[in-house]
């Protein structure tokens, strides 16, 4: 019985440190990142790249932990948040080896943290577990709604970002916002790219999520605004998407508009839980 005691208490200790690991590798890489925008600090890519790993894989065993349990898999609200947030920083990560991106993680580090803190918090409740392996349908849905969401997220941060550029651009330029941010016409051809892989990632998504729920369930009342919060979004980035390519679009027109449907999206996913 000691020794089992002393192995559970090993592994508390150990799991602290690594929680601790994590909040300190965010903030210091964000601390990096602030110095190399606004005090032109040398911040290597492919060093920092290869540092944000160990946060990042960190944040993804604890989710592992936290939504694999014995009963299935748990959904909670909380370990969807710090699901989505996880999966916008690889995206960042990962795309930033072929765009100049990566300032983008001053803003989704600290959202990156903030999510991990209250998939912590939460991570004892288990309110919304699913046997995906009974209904694997329901795992496509799942996972296709999350990469949807991060990439949405992430189209968001850029529509923000667009907004200060095109205010920016009316007024007398800021030196420091030329240097956080890429040229106009990067931005949003990037964030077009983000528009159309989210459009098709989030439309398997959709798909698969109103096959795997009986009819009965689909009507019912917190899923029937689910899912029509979800139709909207996903309309207004269809409509968005055929305008820009096929007509042509303003900007700032664009970024409102994304804004819009991905404030629908992040409420039918998160606020009807």
């Amino acid at each position: 019985m000691a020794l089992i005691k002393n192995l559970c208490d090993d592994e508390i200790m150990l799991n602290n440190i690594l929680i601790l690991v994590i909040f300190i590798s965010y903030f210091l890489l964000g601390i990096w990142q602030y110095l190399h925008v606004f005090k032109s600090k040398k911040c290597p890519t492919r060093l920092f790249q290869l540092i944000s790993l160990l946060p990042i894989s960190l944040h993804g065993w604890f989710l592992y932990q936290w939504i694999e349990i014995a009963g299935g898999q748990n959904l909670e609200w909380a370990n969807m948040v710090a699901l989505t947030a996880w999966c916008m920083n690889i995206l960042i990560l990962f795309w930033s080896i072929f765009r100049p991106i990566l300032n983008l993680t001053l803003i989704s580090y600290l959202l990156g943290c903030l999510a991990f803190l209250i998939g912590l918090l939460f991570s004892g409740i288990e309110t919304h577990v699913v046997m995906t392996k009974v209904h694997p349908q329901m795992l496509y849905h799942v996972l296709f709604s999350i990469f949807g969401v991060s990439l949405f997220g992430l189209a968001g941060m850029q529509s923000g970002l667009l907004l200060l550029q095109l205010s920016q651009l009316k007024n007398k330029p800021s030196v420091v916002l030329k240097q956080l941010l890429p040229p106009l016409e990067v931005m949003e051809k990037f964030l077009v790219d983000i528009l159309l892989i989210g459009w098709l990632i989030l439309g398997s998504g959709l798909f698969f999520g109103l096959s795997a729920l009986p009819s009965e369930q689909l009507f019912a009342y917190l899923l029937l605004a689910k899912t029509i919060l979800s139709l909207i979004g996903f309309a207004i980035i269809t409509v968005v998407i055929i305008r820009k390519l096929c007509f042509g679009l303003r900007t700032s027109l664009l970024a409102k508009l994304t804004l819009v449907s991905i404030l629908m999206l992040i409420f039918s996913y998160f606020g009807t839980k």
